[in-house]
Protein backbone atom coordinates (compact mmCIF):
# COMPACT_ATOMS: atom_id res chain seq x y z
CA UNK A 1 0.00 0.00 0.00
CA UNK A 2 3.11 2.23 1.08
CA UNK A 3 4.60 1.93 -2.54
CA UNK A 4 1.25 2.66 -4.27
CA UNK A 5 0.26 5.80 -2.67
CA UNK A 6 4.01 7.05 -3.30
CA UNK A 7 3.61 6.11 -6.96
CA UNK A 8 0.28 8.04 -7.08
CA UNK A 9 2.45 10.59 -4.96
CA UNK A 10 4.84 11.35 -7.54
CA UNK A 11 2.84 11.63 -10.69
CA UNK A 12 0.70 14.40 -9.17
CA UNK A 13 2.03 17.97 -8.64
CA UNK A 14 2.57 19.27 -5.08
CA UNK A 15 -0.63 20.68 -3.22
CA UNK A 16 0.29 21.83 0.02
CA UNK A 17 -2.02 21.30 2.63
CA UNK A 18 -5.17 21.54 0.08
CA UNK A 19 -3.74 17.49 -0.62
CA UNK A 20 -7.23 16.09 -0.90
CA UNK A 21 -8.29 13.04 -2.55
CA UNK A 22 -10.64 15.28 -5.15
CA UNK A 23 -7.68 17.31 -5.63
CA UNK A 24 -5.35 14.41 -6.25
CA UNK A 25 -7.86 12.92 -8.17
CA UNK A 26 -8.00 16.23 -10.43
CA UNK A 27 -4.70 16.43 -11.23
CA UNK A 28 -5.21 12.27 -12.98
CA UNK A 29 -4.32 12.07 -16.44
CA UNK A 30 -7.27 10.88 -17.79
CA UNK A 31 -5.41 8.43 -20.02
CA UNK A 32 -2.82 6.94 -17.62
CA UNK A 33 -4.42 3.83 -16.67
CA UNK A 34 -1.83 3.49 -14.01
CA UNK A 35 -2.72 7.02 -12.34
CA UNK A 36 -6.36 5.40 -12.31
CA UNK A 37 -6.34 2.34 -10.92
CA UNK A 38 -3.92 3.43 -8.49
CA UNK A 39 -6.37 6.56 -7.38
CA UNK A 40 -8.99 3.41 -7.14
CA UNK A 41 -7.30 1.39 -5.06
CA UNK A 42 -6.69 4.20 -2.52
CA UNK A 43 -10.28 5.54 -2.51
CA UNK A 44 -12.27 2.69 -3.82
CA UNK A 45 -15.28 4.04 -2.49
CA UNK A 46 -15.56 7.40 -3.02
CA UNK A 47 -17.45 9.08 -6.18
CA UNK A 48 -14.34 10.18 -7.62
CA UNK A 49 -12.85 6.48 -6.99
CA UNK A 50 -15.93 4.85 -8.77
CA UNK A 51 -15.17 7.58 -11.55
CA UNK A 52 -11.25 6.23 -11.71
CA UNK A 53 -12.50 2.94 -12.20
CA UNK A 54 -15.00 3.82 -14.88
CA UNK A 55 -12.01 5.73 -16.66
CA UNK A 56 -9.90 2.58 -16.05
CA UNK A 57 -12.10 0.25 -18.03
CA UNK A 58 -12.66 2.88 -20.50
CA UNK A 59 -8.95 2.69 -21.42
CA UNK A 60 -8.68 -0.84 -20.86
CA UNK A 61 -11.27 -1.65 -23.58
CA UNK A 62 -10.38 1.73 -25.44
CA UNK A 63 -14.10 2.28 -26.14
CA UNK A 64 -15.81 5.32 -24.58
CA UNK A 65 -19.13 3.24 -24.76
CA UNK A 66 -18.17 0.31 -23.12
CA UNK A 67 -20.00 -0.13 -19.58
CA UNK A 68 -18.46 -1.22 -16.71
CA UNK A 69 -19.21 -5.15 -16.26
CA UNK A 70 -21.34 -5.94 -12.84
CA UNK A 71 -18.26 -8.75 -12.82
CA UNK A 72 -14.92 -6.78 -13.51
CA UNK A 73 -13.69 -7.20 -9.69
CA UNK A 74 -12.05 -8.95 -8.24
CA UNK A 75 -10.92 -9.34 -12.19
CA UNK A 76 -9.21 -6.59 -12.17
CA UNK A 77 -6.85 -6.82 -9.89
CA UNK A 78 -5.55 -3.16 -8.36
CA UNK A 79 -2.53 -4.45 -7.09
CA UNK A 80 -1.72 -6.38 -9.87
CA UNK A 81 -2.07 -3.91 -12.26
CA UNK A 82 0.32 -1.40 -10.38
CA UNK A 83 3.05 -3.44 -9.63
CA UNK A 84 3.47 -4.57 -12.77
CA UNK A 85 4.56 -0.78 -13.32
CA UNK A 86 6.17 -0.22 -10.20
CA UNK A 87 7.78 -3.26 -9.70
CA UNK A 88 11.87 -3.13 -10.80
CA UNK A 89 10.88 -6.68 -12.09
CA UNK A 90 8.50 -8.96 -13.07
CA UNK A 91 6.73 -11.62 -10.98
CA UNK A 92 8.01 -14.58 -11.94
CA UNK A 93 5.22 -16.09 -14.92
CA UNK A 94 4.06 -19.08 -12.91
CA UNK A 95 2.53 -16.60 -10.23
CA UNK A 96 -0.05 -15.18 -12.66
CA UNK A 97 -2.92 -16.46 -12.15
CA UNK A 98 -5.50 -18.43 -15.33
CA UNK A 99 -8.03 -16.07 -14.02
CA UNK A 100 -5.45 -13.26 -14.54
CA UNK A 101 -4.06 -14.24 -17.88
CA UNK A 102 -7.24 -15.41 -19.27
CA UNK A 103 -8.78 -11.85 -18.66
CA UNK A 104 -6.40 -9.75 -20.04
CA UNK A 105 -6.53 -11.86 -23.26
CA UNK A 106 -10.13 -10.82 -23.69
CA UNK A 107 -8.70 -7.74 -23.51
CA UNK A 108 -6.60 -7.82 -25.90
CA UNK A 109 -8.24 -9.71 -28.71
CA UNK A 110 -8.13 -7.08 -31.02
CA UNK A 111 -4.46 -6.80 -31.29
CA UNK A 112 -3.18 -7.44 -34.35
CA UNK A 113 -1.23 -10.55 -33.71
CA UNK A 114 -4.48 -12.20 -32.94
CA UNK A 115 -4.88 -12.20 -37.20
CA UNK A 116 -1.78 -14.43 -37.36
CA UNK A 117 -1.29 -18.12 -37.64
CA UNK A 118 1.74 -17.98 -35.43
CA UNK A 119 -0.06 -17.14 -32.25
CA UNK A 120 -2.10 -20.11 -32.47
CA UNK A 121 0.56 -22.69 -33.06
CA UNK A 122 2.24 -24.60 -29.74
CA UNK A 123 5.34 -26.47 -31.20
CA UNK A 124 8.08 -26.00 -32.87
CA UNK A 125 7.21 -28.56 -35.70
CA UNK A 126 4.24 -26.15 -36.57
CA UNK A 127 6.97 -22.88 -36.56
CA UNK A 128 8.78 -23.79 -38.91
CA UNK A 129 6.01 -24.45 -41.02
CA UNK A 130 4.73 -20.62 -40.84
CA UNK A 131 5.01 -18.46 -43.70
CA UNK A 132 7.17 -15.54 -42.65
CA UNK A 133 4.31 -12.58 -43.07
CA UNK A 134 2.20 -15.26 -40.32
CA UNK A 135 4.62 -15.35 -37.23
CA UNK A 136 4.26 -13.93 -34.45
CA UNK A 137 7.45 -12.90 -32.89
CA UNK A 138 6.73 -12.92 -29.00
CA UNK A 139 5.16 -16.43 -29.46
CA UNK A 140 7.10 -18.49 -31.98
CA UNK A 141 10.46 -16.81 -30.34
CA UNK A 142 8.84 -18.34 -26.48
CA UNK A 143 7.96 -21.23 -27.65
CA UNK A 144 11.69 -22.21 -29.67
CA UNK A 145 13.15 -21.02 -26.14
CA UNK A 146 10.60 -22.95 -23.69
CA UNK A 147 9.77 -25.76 -25.34
CA UNK A 148 6.24 -26.80 -25.68
CA UNK A 149 5.46 -28.94 -23.07
CA UNK A 150 2.44 -28.40 -20.92
CA UNK A 151 4.25 -26.68 -17.71
CA UNK A 152 6.28 -24.24 -20.47
CA UNK A 153 2.73 -23.37 -22.27
CA UNK A 154 1.57 -22.00 -18.75
CA UNK A 155 4.68 -19.73 -19.13
CA UNK A 156 4.53 -18.91 -22.83
CA UNK A 157 0.98 -17.43 -21.83
CA UNK A 158 2.33 -15.71 -18.62
CA UNK A 159 5.22 -13.76 -21.06
CA UNK A 160 2.52 -13.03 -23.61
CA UNK A 161 -0.15 -11.34 -21.09
CA UNK A 162 2.69 -9.54 -19.82
CA UNK A 163 3.59 -8.31 -22.90
CA UNK A 164 -0.37 -7.65 -23.85
CA UNK A 165 -0.68 -5.49 -20.82
CA UNK A 166 2.37 -3.41 -22.21
CA UNK A 167 0.64 -3.10 -25.09
CA UNK A 168 -2.71 -2.19 -23.30
CA UNK A 169 -0.86 0.67 -21.46
CA UNK A 170 0.68 2.33 -24.20
CA UNK A 171 -2.90 2.13 -26.75
CA UNK A 172 -4.87 3.88 -23.40
CA UNK A 173 -2.37 6.74 -24.03
CA UNK A 174 -2.97 6.72 -27.84
CA UNK A 175 -5.98 8.86 -29.63
CA UNK A 176 -8.44 6.45 -31.95
CA UNK A 177 -6.30 6.87 -35.13
CA UNK A 178 -2.34 7.20 -33.95
CA UNK A 179 0.23 7.53 -36.26
CA UNK A 180 2.84 5.59 -36.34
CA UNK A 181 5.12 8.16 -34.66
CA UNK A 182 2.21 8.27 -31.89
CA UNK A 183 2.85 4.46 -30.95
CA UNK A 184 6.82 4.57 -31.66
CA UNK A 185 6.29 7.67 -28.46
CA UNK A 186 4.23 5.46 -26.91
CA UNK A 187 6.43 2.31 -27.03
CA UNK A 188 9.32 4.71 -25.58
CA UNK A 189 7.59 6.16 -23.00
CA UNK A 190 6.70 2.92 -21.28
CA UNK A 191 9.49 1.02 -21.94
CA UNK A 192 12.11 3.64 -20.86
CA UNK A 193 10.53 6.02 -18.50
CA UNK A 194 7.44 3.97 -16.58
CA UNK A 195 9.15 0.67 -16.91
CA UNK A 196 12.55 1.66 -16.85
CA UNK A 197 14.08 -1.18 -19.14
CA UNK A 198 17.69 -0.69 -19.00
CA UNK A 199 21.48 -2.00 -20.51
CA UNK A 200 22.76 -4.59 -17.66
CA UNK A 201 26.42 -3.12 -16.61
CA UNK A 202 29.21 -4.65 -19.00
CA UNK A 203 29.90 -7.42 -16.44
CA UNK A 204 27.28 -8.67 -16.44
CA UNK A 205 25.94 -9.15 -20.02
CA UNK A 206 29.22 -10.44 -20.65
CA UNK A 207 28.93 -13.32 -18.56
CA UNK A 208 25.05 -13.96 -18.95
CA UNK A 209 24.20 -12.68 -22.69
CA UNK A 210 21.49 -15.01 -23.17
CA UNK A 211 20.16 -13.53 -19.69
CA UNK A 212 19.67 -9.99 -21.42
CA UNK A 213 18.69 -11.60 -25.13
CA UNK A 214 16.12 -14.12 -24.60
CA UNK A 215 12.62 -12.76 -24.17
CA UNK A 216 11.33 -14.07 -20.99
CA UNK A 217 14.45 -12.86 -19.31
CA UNK A 218 14.27 -9.60 -20.54
CA UNK A 219 10.65 -9.20 -19.75
CA UNK A 220 11.20 -10.38 -15.65
CA UNK A 221 14.48 -8.18 -15.32
CA UNK A 222 13.60 -5.06 -17.47
CA UNK A 223 17.01 -5.29 -18.49
CA UNK A 224 18.54 -6.62 -22.01
CA UNK A 225 21.21 -6.08 -24.59
CA UNK A 226 20.69 -4.19 -28.27
CA UNK A 227 18.73 -7.49 -29.36
CA UNK A 228 17.02 -8.13 -25.97
CA UNK A 229 15.16 -4.93 -26.11
CA UNK A 230 14.94 -4.69 -30.10
CA UNK A 231 12.87 -7.85 -29.49
CA UNK A 232 10.61 -6.78 -26.85
CA UNK A 233 9.78 -3.92 -28.61
CA UNK A 234 8.86 -5.56 -32.25
CA UNK A 235 6.80 -7.73 -29.86
CA UNK A 236 4.60 -4.83 -28.91
CA UNK A 237 4.85 -3.09 -32.21
CA UNK A 238 3.67 -5.92 -33.56
CA UNK A 239 0.43 -6.07 -31.38
CA UNK A 240 -0.19 -2.27 -31.71
CA UNK A 241 -0.14 -2.64 -35.85
CA UNK A 242 3.12 -0.88 -36.35
CA UNK A 243 5.40 -2.66 -38.89
CA UNK A 244 9.10 -2.11 -37.90
CA UNK A 245 12.52 -4.14 -39.39
CA UNK A 246 15.24 -4.68 -37.17
CA UNK A 247 18.35 -3.82 -38.59
CA UNK A 248 21.70 -4.79 -37.29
Amino acid sequence: MKKIFAFLLFIIPLFGEDLSYQAIYKSLKSNSLSEQIAFYHLYPNTVEGKKALHQSWKLLTHDDTQVLPDNLLPKLDPQFFLAFITKKTMAQPQDMSEKQIEFINVLSQHFKNRKLKGHYISTEQELFELPLDQIDLSKDLLIAQLGSSKENQKKIQSYEAYLDLMALHIQAKLSKNPTDLDIIYGINDLIFHEMHFRYPSHSSCCKQIDAYTFLSSVIESRQGVCLGVSILYLSLAQRLGLSLESIT
